[in-house]
């Protein structure tokens, strides 16, 4: 369903040109060269001849997808015609963010994640869109930590 919901070629390089253009001065967990060759390439490299991709095709993990659905949310919000658009992006990236646990073995792709989720949730009109933020930037600040072999699981107490 994630790969069907992923539109044509053009609009997805329009997206993420957007993405980089208008958004990147702000945050950037990722940079323009991992963001084409990395995550789109593979996108690009599996498409029918209409252009869409090929669903029988799997070629990342679904925190790789959520990523690129949260660049795509992103890069939508910055145009307040497409909010709805917006919108269908970032419920796309919670859905492939759910697919596997983000405390389960996390991966680069999850921290990128889980902090593009809190980037957008930070622009959004939510009451409460600030606090949201921060609880998941402390996460992926958790998930970094554990990622990067800092995390100690137990204290010695003396």
């Amino acid at each position: 369903m994630l790969m069907e919901s992923l539109p044509d070629s053009s609009k997805v390089s329009a997206l993420c040109e957007s993405y980089t253009n208008n958004y990147t001065w702000f945050f950037r967990p990722l940079s323009r060269d991992e963001l084409f060759q990395e995550l789109l390439t593979p996108i690009l490299l599996h498409r029918n001849p209409g252009g869409h991709p090929d669903a029988s095709q799997s070629f990342a993990h679904p925190h790789g997808m959520a990523v690129l659905f949260f660049i795509f949310a992103i890069a939508a919000s910055t145009d307040q015609s497409h909010a709805f658009e917006s919108n269908k992006y970032y419920r796309l990236g919670r859905i492939a963010l759910s697919m596997h646990s983000v405390f389960d073995s996390p991966r680069l792709d999850t921290i990128q994640a889980v902090s593009l989720m809190a980037a957008y949730i930070t622009n959004s009109d939510g009451k409460h869109a600030v606090e949201e933020a921060w609880s998941y930037l402390g996460i992926a600040i958790r998930l970094s930590i554990s990622v990067s072999g800092f995390f100690v699981s137990r204290y010695t107490w003396r």
